[in-house]
This record gives C-alpha cells, structure tokens and sequence, in this order.
C-alpha cells in the first residue's frame, strides 16, 4: 500500500496533528503512526522494531524533560585582561633597620608638630596693632601715594623714604596725631580682646607661649594682662633688688654686678638670709590667695606658676 492510496483511504485524515505536537508525549504516537504507514508501503523491508522502539523511546524521553533541565553554563574567562585576586593572605614584608628608625622619626616629627599646634591653639593671638610710630606712619602714607609711580615695590620705598625726610613740620604734625589715636585705638582693642577670655585663659596662653619660643625659636610674647596674679619674688631676687637700689655697685657693669651680688648672697649666713626667706613665704602666702580667687582654682606647684 502506498503513501499516496493511505492518504486518500483517509488514514491520514485522523492524525491530528495539533494534538499530537501539543504535549511531548504526543509524539510517541504519531510517530508509530507514521512507521507503520512506511511499512506498509515497503513490504520487502524488515522493521527493525527493537531499535526503532528505543530510539523513539528516547526521543520522547529528551522531548519531555529538555524543558525541564537547566543549561550548564561554561566557564567564561575574564575578556579585560585581569586578574583574579588571591584570596590567600600575602605575607607582610619585614620592614629594614633603616625603615624601622625613619618610621620612628616619623612619627616622632608627627607627634611634635601635634604638640605644637596644640599649643598654638592655646597660646590665642592678640588683635594686630596698628603702627604708633609718627615716623612710619608718615613713610605708610607716603607709600601708598607714590606706589603707582614706581614699577617696583623697592623702588617706589626709597622714594617714600626720601620724601619723608623733607616733609614738611606741619604735615609731620599730622602723622603724630594719627600715631596718637593708633595708640588708643590699639589699647582700646587689646581691653576688648581681653574681656573676652578669663584670666585663667591668659595665664594658660602664657604658659603656651613660653613653650613655643622654647621649641620653635620664635619669640612669642607674654600677653601683658592687668588681672593676672603677680608671682612672688624668690629671697635671692629679693636680695639683688636690694643691692641694686642701694647704688653701691652703680660704677660696675651689669654682667659684673650680678656676679658680685650672687657672690654676696652665697656669703650670708642662714640668719641673715632668713628676712629675704620671711618675705617670701608672705608673698607665698598672698600669691595663694589671689591665685584662687583670680582664676577660680587651687594653685599647683609647678615650675610655670
């Protein structure tokens, strides 16, 4: 029987093929459908059934469960050229002797500079004083009239310089007044700048500021605050202010003199010593009180009371 005599006896007319591709198990069956119809149009063959059976079989296996079973995915090697980092930990490089001490240095350098800001923080900064000279202010307003002339800042200074000396006594008269009123101005500043901290603060600035011109070698001066508490005079200060204002040693120089007066002190018995001793213990005693009462605090021994 050919395909052509089975499809018009309407064998074909049955198979309906939207059902048989809507589920995978279908196919089993449309597939013995179509073997047995080549079949029976070549007799003179032998099926092999066997191996057809399982190769259906198979495929109707694959065609169930593809759907189902997840796609390996393949190692993809890294396209930018990099690459992955270790995760094993790296063995830390043992550091030279010479490392080691700039290491040290370093952190010593580090540590000071920390110190020193600290104590610039400390130390406050008065309020800039304008100038009080009648001389230099004359020079400042004279600079600033001839600075446009000069294409230099030296250049156009020797000329101010130079004009200074020829100015005028009642232009001169003027630049003393304005060096009169700096002069209040600065006080009346620095009074303000002061009430603004306690005096316990400015004793603490001063304190700061003693150890910055220790370590830095820059002068930086006391501020000069009425309300601090005068500290009391040592017996030997106490002394060589005695032998100076006597005027027996007015003919020496300086050097001299202070070397005359330690030699004098170191002469004296205990009992001529003990008035200047007397004195100083009631200083003691007085710089113990206003000390409290000043800054709101019980003195401590130290060397920068």
């Amino acid at each position: 029987m050919s395909l052509q005599w089975a499809t018009r006896a309407g064998v074909l007319r049955h198979l309906h093929l939207d059902h048989a591709m809507a589920r995978p198990g279908r196919v089993t069956g449309l597939q013995n459908q179509l073997r047995h119809l080549s079949l029976s149009s070549q007799p003179r063959l032998t099926p092999r059934v066997g191996v057809l059976s399982a190769i259906t079989s198979q495929q109707s296996h694959s065609y169930a469960t593809d759907a189902s079973r997840p796609t390996p995915k393949k190692a993809t090697k890294a396209t930018d050229g990099t690459r992955k980092k270790s995760t094993a930990p790296t063995k830390k490089r043992e550091l030279t002797e010479k490392q080691k001490e700039k290491l040290k240095e370093d952190k010593e350098k580090k540590k000071q500079r920390d110190h020193i800001n600290a104590l610039k923080e400390t130390a406050l900064e008065p309020p800039k004083k304008l100038t009080v000279s009648a001389h230099l202010v004359a020079l400042q307003s004279k600079l600033a009239e001839l600075k446009s002339q000069y294409p230099t800042q030296k250049e156009a200074f020797g000329a101010a310089s130079s004009a200074v000396k020829d100015i005028p006594a009642h232009e001169y008269e003027r630049h003393q007044i304005q060096a009169a009123e700096n002069r209040a101005a600065n006080e009346a500043a620095l009074i303000s700048w002061l009430k603004s901290y306690t005096p316990l603060q400015i004793k603490k600035a001063n304190v700061a500021r003693r150890a910055l011109a220790k370590l830095t070698g820059k002068p930086y001066k006391p501020i000069q605050d009425d309300r601090q508490v005068k500290r009391p005079l040592i017996p030997f200060v106490r002394f060589a202010n005695e032998r100076k204002a006597s005027g027996d040693l007015k003919s020496m120089a300086p050097t001299e003199s202070f070397k005359r007066i330690g030699e004098e002190w170191k002469s004296l018995t205990e009992a001529e010593k003990e008035p200047f001793n007397k004195l100083y213990r009631e200083d003691q005693e007085r710089y113990d009180r206003e000390y409290k009462e000043t800054y709101g605090v019980e003195r401590q021994p130290v060397k920068s009371d």
